[in-house]
């Protein structure tokens, strides 16, 4: 009988360190002022994950949120912290509903930096590039 391990889905570790130097990227592009900006650029870097074969998508898929990216590439389900700080941090960086608040996008940044520290310390992956 397989043990537990090898039945479940092992994580790519190359993906793990792409998701970490995209989101760092995008942390260091933060712009509080600009809500809508920042939801471009955070959607620019998931089209990067995928334009670069870190994220499959089937055809009548689009849209991916932070929390979607997460739970592919970190192999994690509904309730992990990471999925629902990430759905927090969309919901505080959108504006569809209005303008975000200051404290809103500093909220946000926090969350995006806590992401990235808890990203950043999955076993194997490599450095960070930089």
């Amino acid at each position: 009988m397989p043990s537990k391990q090898s039945r479940q889905k092992s994580i790519n570790l190359a993906a793990v360190a792409k998701l970490r130097d995209e989101l760092t990227a995008f942390a260091e592009e933060f712009d509080s002022s600009d809500s809508e900006q920042m939801e471009v650029a955070l959607d620019t870097r998931i089209s990067n994950l995928i334009s670069e074969g870190f994220i499959k998508i089937k055809k009548n898929q689009s849209n991916l949120h932070l929390d979607d990216v997460l739970a592919y590439i970190l192999k994690i389900s509904d309730g992990h912290e990471l999925i629902e700080n990430a759905r927090v941090f969309h919901t505080l960086i959108s504006s569809y509903g209005g303008e975000p608040t200051d404290d809103d996008m500093d909220d946000a940044y926090s969350i995006l930096t806590d992401l990235i520290e808890k990203i950043s310390k999955t076993k194997g992956i490599a450095a960070p590039n930089g």
